[in-house]
């Protein structure tokens, strides 16, 4: 499973408004909007910080947004 730490970044303010107008659930609207974070990309452990520090030098902005971990049942994201 993917575990979203849904602190980590800060969504535009746009999508709460999307949210409340639509009256949209909070994992709608991470599964359809992404919440402003675009593309996510996974690395393991050992090469995390390379691809942190390359995807800057190319001028991306960059979080480490959660971890993959082990799960059981059919949920397939976490968001913590």
């Amino acid at each position: 499973c993917a575990q979203i730490e849904t602190t980590s970044w800060r969504a535009p303010e746009i999508f709460g408004k999307i949210a409340t107008k639509g009256d949209i659930s909070r994992e709608e609207m991470f599964g359809v909007f992404n919440m402003g974070l675009g593309m996510i990309g996974i690395a393991g452990q050992a090469d995390a910080y390379q691809a942190i520090f390359e995807l800057n030098q190319m001028g991306f902005q960059t979080y480490t947004v959660g971890s993959i971990i082990r799960c059981s049942g059919e949920q397939k994201v976490l968001l913590v």
